[in-house]
């Protein structure tokens, strides 16, 4: 039997409104020290994680609201894809972490 994918969608959009919404809460603060990652040199790992904390506040403000745009006119499958691209920056964040870059 198939669910449906508006529910599905809806679903999806709302954990991921809240989740990343209230992730974006403490990044705000981390993209505001994210230049004293340089303070041991340059290196790639440094430069990962000044772009994928800069880039994820800003990831939020315009994947959540196109997310909800998009299940409003129908996209449900678009909706999905466009509410989980902040996941995008943790898993950057975490491989950095994960791998002690």
């Amino acid at each position: 039997m198939m669910k449906n994918p508006r529910k599905i969608a809806l679903g999806t959009l709302i954990l991921a409104t809240v989740c990343f919404g209230l992730l974006a809460i403490p990044a705000s603060f981390a993209m505001m020290m994210s230049p004293m990652a340089f303070d041991t040199g340059i290196s790639t790992a440094a430069i990962i994680l000044f772009v994928t904390l800069l880039t994820y506040p800003l990831m939020v403000l315009v994947s959540v609201p196109a997310s909800w745009i998009a299940y409003r006119r129908g996209g449900y499958r678009t909706a999905i894809t466009l509410s989980l691209l902040p996941a995008i920056n943790l898993v950057a964040l975490a491989l950095i972490f994960g791998f002690g870059g």
